[in-house]
């Protein structure tokens, strides 16, 4: 039976607002909204369910127990996220050494090391003061250890993994990370195109109705033309790439990296929309 979380500092455990976003990020990442996990957990309200997700209320074990059936997930994950989340709480070393074999491996090349904002990134932490007063002097007793090791290329500072932080890792027991940046792209690209392919469509439309016109117009200049030309080509690549996102990206797999073609990796920048 999963421990509740803390509401006293003396209690073990995170603290309420760490468990509650912990209970956040594990809906988010299934892509489920407030409304469907709320419908798809019994005796669960949508207004309930955001009120515990922002903090303002606690939650109970009997919604913890429904949520994480809802989810998918063992209570006990929510308890693991919170402790990540947790800035009063130690990283655990398992943790912070999954993590960095995990952002090792996601770069996608045969050269070790990644930067220190990877490694945060992977672990599902905010970057900022706080994190660094929390994850660098874990990483310096980890490099003391022999597990972590930090050098230099090309003027940067690197991380990675020694041998024996390897060997560790492998004989660890599983540890459950936060959800990698590969997959956290993947799933916003695909919330993105679902919100926005319709908007693109009808952009895409009102240029074709303006094609249309000008063909009409023979005394149109050329001026015209190359204007909408521009306006056809964004509205037609917005319409691809959200298509791309939201129908032909694969599911990124975190046993391996996730390698798009240069065509490809420019389909899913969504962020270039705007």
């Amino acid at each position: 039976m999963p421990s509740e979380p803390r509401n006293d500092e003396s209690l073990p455990g995170p603290s309420v607002a760490a468990f509650s976003a912990a209970m956040r990020a594990v809906r988010e990442e299934r892509g489920i909204s407030i409304a469907d996990a709320a419908a798809a957990t019994r005796g669960v309200s949508a207004t309930r369910l955001a009120a515990v997700e922002d903090g303002r209320r606690e939650p109970d074990f009997v919604l913890i127990m429904r949520l994480a059936r809802t989810l998918g997930v063992k209570s006990s994950e929510f308890v693991h996220r919170g402790e990540v989340l947790d800035p009063a709480m130690p990283l655990a070393d398992d943790v912070i050494l999954a993590a960095l074999g995990r952002a090792e491996l996601h770069k996608g090349d045969d050269k070790p090391g990644v930067l220190y904002l990877t490694l945060v990134e992977h672990l599902g932490l905010r970057k900022g003061a706080v994190t660094s007063r929390r994850l660098r002097p874990r990483l310096r007793e980890l490099v003391a250890a022999g597990v972590v090791e930090e050098f230099r290329r090309r003027g940067y500072d690197l991380l990675a993994l020694t041998r024996e932080g390897k060997r560790r890792l492998r004989d660890a027991e599983p540890v459950s990370l936060p959800e990698s940046p590969q997959h956290r792209r993947w799933r916003e690209g695909r919330t993105a195109g679902t919100e926005r392919i319709g908007g693109f469509r009808d952009e895409l439309r009102s240029a074709l109705d303006g094609a249309a016109a000008l063909l009409a117009d023979e005394s149109a200049p050329s001026d015209a033309w190359y204007a909408l030309a521009g306006r056809v080509e964004k509205a037609c690549r917005r319409v691809g790439s959200a298509t791309h996102c939201l129908r032909e990206w694969p599911e990124p797999d975190d046993a391996k990296p996730e390698v798009a073609s240069g065509e490809h990796g420019s389909r899913r920048n969504y962020r270039l929309w705007d």
